[in-house]
């Protein structure tokens, strides 16, 4: 028998799909990294240090508010509080008017009435 004939009659060995590999290598470091992550997240020692950072931060916002607040004052602008009382002072105020007008307006229409009635008779508006 020839090579040829040989070589066709025995199986070919299979040769590795690499996309195949890596897909593999890939779905198995994301579960022991999830594995990894998960045993981690529920370390008391982690969790510590995660609660300490977020006080921190919170802290520092805080600082950094009393210090704009503080240079917002010696600078002589408006605060947020400022617009907020001003705000509320304009819906107050707003309202009043709505009811104030609400007030006049039964008077206002009756004199728009009696006025451009005396019109029609008279052909001009009285004053």
């Amino acid at each position: 028998m020839s090579d040829e004939t040989k070589n066709q009659d025995e199986p070919k060995a299979s040769i590795p799909n690499p996309l195949e590999i890596f897909g593999e290598m890939y779905r198995e470091t994301l579960k022991q990294s999830a594995a990894q992550w998960e045993e981690t997240a529920r370390s008391p020692l982690f969790m510590a240090l995660m609660a300490n950072n977020v006080e921190q931060t919170m802290q520092l916002q805080r600082q950094m508010q009393e210090m704009v607040a503080t240079a917002v004052r010696a600078l002589n602008l408006p605060s947020k509080e400022d617009f907020l009382a001003l705000s509320e002072k304009i819906d107050r105020l707003a309202a009043q008017l709505a009811a104030l007008d609400a007030r006049l307006g039964g008077a206002a229409a009756g004199e728009k009435s009696g006025e451009a009635k005396k019109r029609r008779k008279d052909g001009k508006k009285k004053m």
